[in-house]
Parts: structure tokens; sequence; C-alpha cells
């Protein structure tokens, strides 16, 4: 069942903030356990069962991507069921904090409307 909205706060962060908010993420989560779920939004995705350890997660303001646009976010998990999502051109990152304030998931979408979202398990 998706979260029940009233139990978590929401947060479009702005551009300018993306690298800091990153690193600090990074270094509050690493170790962790999340899950990354590709093409499905924040409210509408089921927390898959299986987790895996957050490796790293960066984002790099001055990646050139294929159309020459700037911007990408890298988020590797570790482990044997380890994976590297990237996002070319991120545009939004939404972030889900829960009502004392620490960050539950982020929801990254970039300009061609594909969307990103890592759960802190």
């Amino acid at each position: 069942m998706p979260d029940d909205p009233s139990q978590f706060q929401s947060e479009n962060l702005p551009k300018f903030r993306w690298e800091t908010f990153f690193a600090e993420l990074l270094e509050s989560y690493q170790g962790q356990p999340v899950n990354i779920i590709a093409g499905s939004d924040f409210l509408s995705s089921e927390p898959p069962q299986d987790t895996a350890a957050l490796a790293s997660i960066e984002y790099d303001s001055k990646h050139r991507g294929i159309l020459k646009h700037k911007g990408l976010l890298t988020i590797s998990t570790g482990g044997p069921e380890g994976e590297t999502v990237n996002v070319d051109t991120p545009t939004i990152v939404w972030v889900y904090r829960d009502l004392d304030g620490a960050p539950i998931g982020v929801e990254v979408i970039n300009e061609e409307n594909d969307r990103v979202v890592v759960r802190f398990a």
C-alpha cells in the first residue's frame, strides 16, 4: 500500500542545494539499507521487500550528458545484489521526510520525466 501522505512532509529541493544535500545524505546513510525503484513515483511505488546497502550517492553538476545538458546523479548499492543507477540531467529532486524531519526517501525526475525513487528502509 502506498505511504499515507499525512505521515510525512515533502520538499522540492532547490538545485543549488543538490550537491551538498547528497553529500550529507551519503554521510548519514552510507551502509544503510535502501530500495531503488526506477519508473515510479514515491507515493505510488510499493517498497520492495529486498534492500541493499547504500554505497554511494553523488550529484555531479559539471557532467555533460549526450545532449550536452548538465548534471548526473549516480546512486550505487553494495553487496551481491548491488546496482548502480544513473539519472542524467535531473531537473527536480523531491525529498520526503518523516514527521521528525528525517529523510525517508528521495524522488529524482529528469528532463524526460523519467523517475527514480530511493527509499530508506
